[in-house]
């Protein structure tokens, strides 16, 4: 999650797979009630309006970000409602790491979108660094547009595949329509200068 005090952040993000928290439940759901009881709790996109808000109170915002669309989100989600705490799931709905009968489908995302904020996190989860200029447009394009289908408006936070890309990619994301993108850079305290190069202080991944 990212905690913000002040007017400056202190990140202590975490973007773990659904599967990590729905595994260990007991440590998850502690971790998320802590946060909802002592903290404001806020979405991803809610970080870059708070970086620009003047306050002379000292504040703490927590977020926390769940990465590619596995239907265990659901059985995530629940966890963080029951806690009362904000999230923002970051959604390829074609992942290649995903079976497809256990990709959230767009009646799922409609249900998330509902309590959540949903992000994209392009169509099929590819390593960008490895595309041609051409398709890595079009997999931050589509991924953005099968996602606003689903939820029926538009998205306007991404999280980079496996935190890889290219200065030039940061632009493909802008021009696509979204203000918000978070990479997966450890050890972040400070306001992001790049709003879509936001980082986190940690995260967990589940790696094969």
């Amino acid at each position: 999650f990212t905690r913000w005090i002040g007017t400056q952040p202190y990140n202590v993000s975490n973007a773990a797979h659904a599967r990590a928290i729905c595994r260990q439940p007991r440590s998850g759901g502690r971790e998320s009630g802590w946060a909802s009881a002592n903290h404001d709790g806020k979405t991803v996109s809610d970080i870059e309006n708070t970086a620009t808000e003047a306050t002379t109170e000292r504040t703490v915002v927590v977020t926390t970000s769940w990465d590619d669309g596995h239907c265990l989100d659901e059985k995530l989600a629940e966890v963080l409602a029951d806690h009362g705490f904000a999230a923002t799931f970051y959604i390829a709905p074609q992942s290649a790491e995903i079976p497809p009968q256990r990709r959230l489908g767009a009646a799922a995302m409609r249900e998330l979108d509902g309590r959540f904020e949903i992000g994209s996190h392009t169509l099929s989860h590819p390593h960008l660094t490895r595309l041609a200029a051409g398709d890595v447009a079009r997999e931050i394009s589509l991924g953005k547009e099968v996602v606003e289908q689903a939820v029926g408006h538009a998205v306007t936070s991404f999280c980079y595949p496996y935190g890889a890309y290219r200065a030039e990619h940061v632009e493909l994301v802008r021009a696509a329509g979204f203000v918000v993108a978070r990479t997966t850079q450890r050890f972040c305290t400070q306001a992001p200068a790049n709003a879509l190069r936001m980082g986190t202080s940690t995260h967990a991944a589940r790696y094969k």
